[in-house]
């Protein structure tokens, strides 16, 4: 099977790479520290795809990063080396460094991984309805079921071997359809407006 891919109107594979990062905005599950850097040069990392070659980064670009590490509560860790923080203040400058990046379109893999509670709805509430003021799209790979129904639109689930089901979260989210993907039988219950799946 051949197709192709565009972005708007565009085809992703005629796009520069500036292009691309410009417009795509990526988080991995667990991102690997390649060489010693601080948390401001991390998030400053989200910056290159906006700064021009040969030159510095702005006062501009430096508000947009401080802007994000005080959102996710380290405003005070610029100076501080990557390599010192613990697993889930790592995760809070990876999701800010995406966030500086300024993207049409951003994926993330299991973005609330080694965070706290609060940490994993707050954040998550605060950097989603951003993108829906922005009109960002968002994907988002999930295995925490209430936070994917809580903070989706949009469901896809994957039961393997090809087969799939996708749909409005309103749709999708019954006790049939989880407890098949997870193999394991779910119960819904009500919480004011909101629906949560417990195991039996």
């Amino acid at each position: 099977m051949r197709g192709h891919i565009r972005l708007g109107r565009d085809p992703l594979d005629q796009l520069s790479r500036r292009s691309r990062a410009q417009k795509i905005g990526l988080l991995f599950q667990n991102p690997e520290i390649q060489f010693p850097t601080t948390v401001n040069e991390t998030v400053m990392n989200g910056r290159h795809p906006w700064i021009q070659r040969w030159r510095d980064s702005s006062e501009h670009d430096q508000s947009i990063v401080d802007r994000e590490l005080n959102r996710v509560g380290l405003q005070d860790f610029g100076s501080r080396d990557l390599s010192s923080l613990s697993g889930g203040e790592r995760r809070r400058v990876e999701l800010a460094a995406l966030a500086a990046q300024e993207t049409e379109l951003v994926f993330m893999d299991e973005p609330v991984n080694h965070l706290d509670l609060h940490f994993q709805t707050q954040l998550l509430k605060e950097f989603l309805a951003e993108c829906r003021t922005k009109a960002r799209a968002v994907v988002m790979v999930m295995h925490d079921v209430n936070l994917a129904t809580r903070f989706s639109d949009h469901l896809l689930l994957l039961y393997g071997e090809g087969e799939t089901r996708q749909g409005p979260v309103k749709l999708i989210a019954n006790e049939e359809n989880l407890s098949r993907l997870y193999q394991h039988q779910l119960h819904r219950y009500q919480a004011g407006d909101t629906y949560f799946f417990y195991p039996a």
